[in-house]
């Protein structure tokens, strides 16, 4: 109640007169904070309702005595659930979802008007501080972690078993992080979740980077022995060493397997720099573009790609030397040097335009290669083999048509056309061990497709890259391959074995070998055979159609690119449905003949037994390349830039983290 003077005011709970000089009530607000615990500050922003309440519900009673009034307006009392985070308002998703993926700084939110009158009109109120902004954020984060936590909990009590990618990254600030996945199957579907990244200090040998991954895992509530089947990562001797003393079993890269490959074939090193790039293969990794030119400044690349799309290889260290081998370095220093010619002069490219929209139809711009990606390099030949006869129209109107520098030759345009032909189907197999779907199977028809292709090119260069390509791919190929194999159609598995018994590259084992991998991948992981999960097989139009007679109905139809001729052979190898209900397994006792009985009621038309099922989800969680572990460190130099280069570690791994979540749940 206010004094006539408006100098003082009575509270209408204890009787206090509190001073309010020059009409400022900060002294009531005081009073009622500190006194009876009542915040109307808050109350006028919607979070006090119940303070605004019990504030109304106790002014009808003014009359009561103090001691009557005191215990009404008493605060709420705190419950343990209110030490959890609560669940995510619409503006804490808002605002991370443009932190973590739009790439928003915290101070934006404070210093733009037009950004906080958006959200003003929306009905949200942001925090004026950046730490209030950061405080919002790494509080969504751990509200999606816990909400992680529970899925993968469920999948787990599913009998869901995981796969785990990782590897390191050095950021800008010259600090070294380790990023973790884990990789899942859940209705027929691959499904992922990064676990963000953590800060290594000092060295990293095989025990401490073990010890490394079972804390982070331990914040999920799982465990490296039981949980995880298998780990993917590269061929670096750490992460070999890693993958002998766990026991889970280890899927080295097919990406870097390639990428090897083509450096054994078409690049050549020195021999002091080739000696250490056999002797750290760690520091060959899977880059998205982006990143990579931020990181390599001599790369004057125009190819454009999200870190979602194409991945390219880069070659492990800019000390190592590596260039072209002679044979085709001469070639390839011709075409960049055209390619700058147009690219450093508007003029002269805008001539060569107008050859390119007679000709063409449209603008077609030359591509320069990074002279780190092979990938690049092969971009820039397909497309100056596209538009060579418009850059020769254009030369001789420049008075260039006999210049020898800038003219090619027959023989070095069939060079041209032999590198395209032969790094096509490469670059395309990347591609496709690089989707996220992609899974052992999907690996196994990809390299088969491209040896035969490559084989079916009968060119030198295509003759040593496929022996290249047979010893990469024998070093990194395990019996997980053919046990998955087996498990998804064990008729075609019986008609591939016939097929490679003289490959050395492909061969498949005896069922001896299977039946026993099945056995140890059970016992490890603990199946009991109780909680089956089954899946329902997906009817699909290519199911009822062999092999065979597709490969004949793509040579009668019409020309099909490759893209879509590898597409069609990974459509072809779905697994057959059956209806027959699978026998009821017994005890443990003789896991071995259960599995055996499992295996001839399979192959004799009915669906997998439990343990077979188990085992055929577990596999199909392995992914065939360590990519999704670079995809991570492509957001990390997303977020952590020459301008935001001062990020602590937690902020680092929640940005990371939430930046996966929302680009996995648009």
């Amino acid at each position: 109640m206010k004094a006539e003077d408006s100098q003082t005011a009575k509270c209408k709970l204890c009787k206090s007169i509190i001073k309010t000089a020059g009409r400022s009530t900060k002294g009531l607000h005081v009073h009622l904070k500190s006194k009876h615990k009542i915040d109307k500050e808050s109350a006028s922003d919607g979070s006090g309702s119940a303070a605004a309440s019990a504030t109304a519900s106790t002014s009808s009673s003014s009359t009561s005595t103090h001691c009557e009034a005191q215990p009404s307006t008493s605060a709420k009392k705190h419950k343990i659930t209110d030490q959890f985070p609560s669940a995510n308002s619409a503006v804490e998703t808002r605002v991370s979802r443009m932190v973590s993926k739009d790439g928003f700084p915290f101070r934006v939110f404070c210093t733009s008007s037009d950004l906080r009158d958006l959200f003003k009109a929306g009905g949200y109120k942001l925090p004026k501080s950046p730490n209030s902004i950061k405080s919002m954020v790494m509080h969504f984060g751990t509200t999606v972690k816990i909400t992680i936590i529970r899925d993968l909990l469920k999948l787990k009590e599913s009998n869901h078993r995981f796969t785990l990618t990782f590897d390191e990254w050095t950021s800008t600030r010259n600090r070294r992080y380790l990023n973790v996945n884990v990789h899942a199957l859940a209705n027929e579907k691959s499904i992922s979740w990064n676990l963000g990244l953590v800060q290594i200090y000092g060295s990293l040998p095989a025990e401490t980077c073990i010890t490394v991954l079972k804390e982070k895992l331990s914040e999920y509530e799982l465990s490296l022995d039981k949980d995880v089947i298998c780990i993917t990562t590269d061929g670096a001797k750490v992460m070999v060493k890693v993958g002998k003393l766990i026991k889970p079993h280890q899927q080295l890269c097919y990406a870097h397997g390639i990428q090897l490959a083509v450096l054994d074939v078409i690049y050549k090193q020195n021999t002091s720099s080739r000696s250490g790039h056999e002797a750290s293969n760690e520091e060959m990794s899977v880059r998205n573009e982006t990143v990579s030119e931020r990181a390599d400044e001599n790369c004057d690349n125009d190819l454009e790609n999200d870190e979602n799309d194409i991945f390219d290889l880069s070659f492990p260290t800019p000390t190592s030397e590596i260039n072209l081998t002679v044979e085709y370095a001469e070639v390839v220093k011709k075409v960049r040097k055209v390619v700058k010619l147009f690219k450093n002069s508007p003029t002269k490219n805008d001539l060569l335009q107008t050859y390119m929209t007679k000709d063409m139809g449209k603008n077609i711009a030359l591509l320069l290669d990074c002279q780190t990606r092979w990938s690049s390099l092969c971009e820039m030949i397909t497309i100056f083999n596209k538009i060579r006869s418009c850059v020769s129209k254009t030369l001789i109107d420049l008075g260039l048509g006999a210049n020898h520098d800038y003219v090619f030759t027959e023989q070095e345009y069939d060079v041209l056309m032999d590198l395209e032909r032969i790094l096509q189907p490469v670059k395309l197999a990347v591609e496709v061990l690089c989707r996220r779907e992609s899974n052992l199977i999907t690996a196994e028809t990809t390299l088969r497709f491209i040896i035969s292709k490559l084989i079916n090119i009968n060119k030198p260069l295509a003759r040593k890259l496929v022996d290249s390509l047979r010893k990469r791919i024998s070093e990194r190929r395990t019996d997980l391959t053919a046990v998955l194999l087996y498990l998804h159609d064990p008729h075609k598995y019986e008609e591939d074995k016939s097929q490679f018994i003289y490959d050395e590259t492909f061969n498949l084992p005896p069922k001896s070998v299977i039946r026993k991998a099945i056995k140890n991948i059970v016992e490890r992981l603990e199946y009991t055979g109780s909680n089956a999960v089954t899946t329902t097989p997906v009817d699909d139009p290519y199911d009822d159609i062999p092999l065979s007679n597709l490969e004949t109905q793509t040579e009668a139809a019409a020309p099909m690119s490759l893209e879509n001729e590898l597409e069609l052979t990974l459509t072809s190898i779905k697994s057959p449905g059956s209806t027959a209900q699978p026998p009821r397994s017994g005890s443990m006792s003789n896991l071995e003949v259960l599995i055996k009985k499992e295996m001839n009621y399979f192959e004799s038309g009915g669906l997998k037994g439990t343990y077979l099922q188990f085992a055929y989800n577990a596999l199909m969680t392995i992914v065939p390349t360590s990519v999704e572990a670079e995809r991570a460190f492509s957001a990390a130099g997303y977020l952590v830039c020459n301008i935001r280069s001062c990020l602590a570690d937690d902020t680092i791994n929640t940005l990371t983290f939430l930046r996966s979540y929302f680009q996995n749940n648009v």
